[in-house]
């Protein structure tokens, strides 16, 4: 079984050679109410918020292999998830929440539909709403705020059992903190589900192992090398150049 492989060092490597740099990307800084310490915005200047995309292939049906489902559930309540990309057949959906126990393989998906057209916000300062700290701006903010541009009429949601296997999960991560409580976060759901993981953490990317023509279990061959898995075993395997 094959599951995408996250590399740590590889992804705060590119946060923090990125940090600080305008990229024309604005993030706002929001605390999680939930987990461990994190760093205040000035600690975190050198860093630049990373949104992480996992795509997955959950089965080889028309919905999730059942196996897959208390992972996608636990997944989808971390405190760093930004829902899922998914849906049914010919019917892509965003994903924004899950119910249900812990674990369980009947939980519900909640999301919005993108074909469904809203009336479009006007462009202004109040055209998007977020919590500043001061009440009383955030109270005019939140009266002028055009929210059913941006909500449906009625909650919307399947069970996670019933949607397609091609999807693709998202993260964000705010601070080198919040990224290794997700890694720690995905690494444990992995444990718990070693012979089918959604995907699996790592802190540095394995090193290839050598290949050696001289060895007598190896031989070239028309641009490729064959390797030999012994006697009564004709069934070899190669390495393409």
């Amino acid at each position: 079984r094959w599951s995408p492989e996250l590399y740590l060092d590889e992804v705060v490597g590119l946060c923090e050679q990125w940090g600080g740099v305008d990229v024309g990307l604005q993030l706002q800084y929001a605390p999680h109410t939930t987990g461990g310490a994190r760093g205040t915005p000035s600690e975190d200047a050198a860093w630049s918020p990373l949104l992480l995309l996992v795509p997955l292939k959950l089965g080889v049906g028309r919905t999730i292999n059942p196996v897959y489902v208390p992972q996608l559930h636990a997944a989808l309540a971390m405190p760093q998830s930004l829902g899922m990309v998914g849906g049914k057949h010919n019917a892509s959906l965003y994903f924004v929440g899950v119910q249900g126990k812990s674990g369980s393989a009947h939980a519900e998906g909640f999301y919005l539909d993108p074909h469904t057209v809203q009336p479009a916000a006007e462009a202004g300062p109040y055209s998007c709403y977020y919590a500043t700290g001061d009440e009383a701006l955030d109270a005019a903010k939140l009266a002028q705020f055009p929210a059913d541009s941006y909500h449906c009429d009625r909650p919307r949601h399947m069970p996670l059992a019933a949607v397609d296997p091609s999807l693709a999960l998202a993260f964000r991560a705010d601070s080198r903190e919040d990224l290794e409580e997700l890694a720690e976060a995905l690494d444990k759901l992995a444990r718990q589900s070693p012979l089918a993981p959604l995907l699996t953490v790592a802190r540095a990317r394995p090193q290839a192992p050598a290949v050696c023509p001289s060895s007598p279990a190896i031989s070239e061959r028309g641009g490729s090398v064959t390797v030999d898995q012994g006697e009564g075993d004709a069934d070899g395997w190669e390495l393409l150049d």
